[in-house]
């Protein structure tokens, strides 16, 4: 089931990505490479919490097959 999800980290910006939960735990894999400890987490909202934090609008939103796809062709 896609629905939206929230990478948050201490001390950043919130990022929203919508998609399935596979493609949220791939893109906290991604977010978190590199790192000795994770630091991003991926949250999933309901439908109500996307609503009233306007998630769609966001300029940090995007579609998390979308963005996969292109950090694949980029490495």
């Amino acid at each position: 089931m896609e629905q939206w999800f929230a990478f948050r980290a201490l001390n950043s910006q919130t990022l929203y990505g919508f998609g399935t939960d596979q493609q949220a735990d791939k893109f906290t894999d991604h977010l978190n490479q590199r790192r000795k400890t994770d630091v991003y987490s991926a949250y999933p909202l309901t439908t109500d919490e996307a609503i009233e934090l306007r998630v769609a609008e966001q300029d940090n939103a995007f579609n998390l097959e979308d963005e996969l796809r292109a950090l694949t062709k980029a490495q």
